[in-house]
C-alpha cells in the first residue's frame, strides 16, 4: 500500500462546519515516501451544489485560480487569484484576515475547530525537520479546504460554474537543502490531501 493510500483510508470527510482529518496511528506517522500529485479540478462536493440549471454544457469552461499562501509561525493568510482576469481576492476567515497557524485533535480527528487538544508551533515542527510533521500536514491540508470553501460558496459562488484548476504558492525559507526537501514533500502531501 502507497502512502497515499495509508493516508487517504484515515481521510474522512465530514458534514460539520470544518472538515476533519483523522490522525495515521503511531506505525504510520513516519512517512517514507511522498506522491506527487498534479493539480486537481473541482471536488465531488463543489459539483454537488451546482444548480442543474447553471450547467448549460456537459462541459464547463476551465478557469485557473492560485492560492497564495502565506503560512506564517502564528497566523497563516491567503489570497485567491485568477490568472486569466488578473483579479484577486484575499480571504477571510470569519473577522479577520489571519488563521491561527494550529490544529486540534479530538477523537483521533482533525479540526481547525477549537475543540480537543491543541497542536500549534506547526511551522517550528517543520523546520526543526522532526520526524512526525502530520500536525502540520493536516493543518496546510484543512486550510486550504476552508479556503478554498470560503471562495466558492461566500465569496465569489459563480466560479462553481466553471471548471476550476486549483494551484497554490507557498514559499518555503531556505535554510539547508535537507530542510527544503522536507519542507516540500509536508506540503505536497497536504495540497494532496486538500484537494483530493
Amino acid at each position: 500500500m502507497s502512502l497515499w493510500q495509508k493516508i487517504k483510508q484515515f481521510f474522512e470527510p465530514s458534514k460539520s462546519e470544518e472538515p476533519l482529518l483523522a490522525k495515521p496511528p503511531k506505525e504510520q506517522a513516519k512517512p517514507k515516501e511522498i506522491i506527487v500529485l498534479e493539480p486537481i479540478a473541482n471536488t465531488s462536493s463543489e459539483k454537488e451544489i451546482i444548480p442543474e440549471n447553471s450547467l448549460k454544457t456537459a462541459k464547463r469552461q476551465p478557469r485557473r485560480l492560485n492560492i497564495g499562501f502565506d503560512f506564517g509561525t502564528s497566523y497563516t493568510k491567503a489570497v485567491i487569484r485568477e490568472h486569466a482576469a488578473t483579479l484577486s481576492w484575499p480571504i477571510k476567515f470569519g473577522q479577520d484576515y489571519l488563521l491561527p497557524s494550529k490544529v486540534f485533535l479530538h477523537n483521533e480527528q482533525y479540526s481547525l475547530n477549537q475543540m480537543g487538544e491543541l497542536c500549534d508551533r506547526l511551522k517550528w515542527r517543520l523546520m526543526n525537520s522532526e520526524d512526525d510533521c502530520t500536525d502540520t500536514i493536516a493543518f496546510i491540508a484543512l486550510a486550504l479546504r476552508k479556503i478554498k470553501k470560503i471562495f466558492t460558496t461566500e465569496m465569489e459562488p459563480r466560479y462553481l460554474e466553471y471548471h476550476i484548476e486549483w494551484s497554490v504558492n507557498i514559499g518555503i525559507p531556505s535554510i539547508t537543502d535537507e530542510f527544503e526537501e522536507n519542507y516540500k514533500k509536508a506540503l505536497y502531501t497536504a495540497y494532496s490531501l486538500a484537494f483530493s
